[in-house]
């Protein structure tokens, strides 16, 4: 399946937004089932700097988000 990655970026608060990479396709996974994952200030800013960062990269091709 290609290169894959994962990384975990923990914010304040327990709050956490998984990210992983399946070739051409990044999975952002919002992980707070505790609050049923809903979006913190710390999350959207997390997303709108992995957005820019997908906006960037010209080897991806689709994202996939999801919850826990």
């Amino acid at each position: 399946m290609g290169e894959q990655a994962k990384r975990e970026i923990e914010l304040g608060g327990g709050v956490g937004v998984k990210t992983e990479r399946r070739g051409a396709i990044a999975v952002w996974t919002i992980d707070r089932p505790e609050r049923m994952n809903a979006l913190s200030r710390a999350v959207v800013r997390e997303l709108g700097r992995l957005a820019r960062e997908a906006a960037a990269d010209r080897t991806l091709r689709a994202v996939v988000l999801t919850g826990a």
